[in-house]
């Protein structure tokens, strides 16, 4: 179960920040990171529309599903018509992929 599922079981209680001029972050990792040279690192494999659908379906609880339906902007300054354009490729990818099978992302 994922945690913001079990933490906050009704998804109407949690508030979505869809834009980062109001989102502040704050990175508590070291600066410096030594890294074990005996420790393989696997790293995540290559990207495949397949293996995003297989995520989808085996790992997108209906929190997951709920937060996808926002759109949420990263930017410093406007957004720009690119950035909209952007978007909106995205909007159509992401309902094609919680649609399921079958469905071209792309159109």
């Amino acid at each position: 179960m994922h945690y913001i599922r079990a933490a906050v079981p009704d998804v109407n209680d949690i508030v979505v920040v869809t834009d980062s001029d109001d989102v502040m972050t704050i990175d508590l990792a070291p600066l410096h990171v030594v890294r074990d040279p005996r420790r393989i690192e696997l790293g995540h494999p290559p990207y495949s529309d397949l293996r995003e659908m297989w995520w989808v379906e085996t790992e997108a609880d209906s929190h997951l599903r709920h937060f996808a339906t926002y759109d949420i902007f990263f930017h410093s300054g406007g957004v720009t018509d690119a950035g909209k354009a952007v978007r909106d490729r995205a909007e159509k990818r992401v309902a094609a992929l919680i649609a399921g099978p079958g469905i071209d992302p792309a159109a």
